[in-house]
Parts: C-alpha cells; structure tokens; sequence
C-alpha cells in the first residue's frame, strides 16, 4: 500500500522518536463493493477477523500535533 510504504520511509528517516504506522483498506474490508466488481469472494485474513469482530474505540482530536501526541501517550505503550 503506497500510504503505508510512504509512511515507513518517512519513519526510517526521522528515527529520533518512536512512531505508529498503521495500515489500512484490506480489500476484505470492502467486500460489499470489491466481489462484486471481481466477482470473486476475498478471504479474510485472521488478524482483519480478529479486529473486525473487536470493540470498535476512538477519540476525536483537533489536528495540533500536541493533541495527537497526547492520545497516542495515552492509548498506546511509547517509550
């Protein structure tokens, strides 16, 4: 996925800080629209399963980098 590659690269450059990269758009998270345009059904993999079937949490941020900051010390084990 060029989002998540760009966002490794990135991180690979600025090292100084520890930092969440995630990925996303599984094609198995759009089947209702994907199938149909292959017509073929798309295996789902364990771990989207897994997080599909999970508690759904979030939080709304304004876009200050100090706002994020403060979600991710909260919400996520950084060193």
């Amino acid at each position: 996925m060029p989002h998540t590659a760009t966002a490794a690269f990135v991180s690979k450059q600025l090292q100084s800080k520890p930092w969440v990269i995630v990925a996303t758009a599984h094609p198995a998270k759009f089947e209702t629209v994907i199938e149909p345009l292959i017509n073929q059904e798309i295996p789902v993999p364990s771990q989207l399963e897994k997080l599909l079937k999970s508690k759904a949490h979030y939080e709304t941020s304004s876009a200050k980098l100090a706002d994020v900051q403060r979600i991710c010390e909260n919400n996520f084990m950084l060193q």
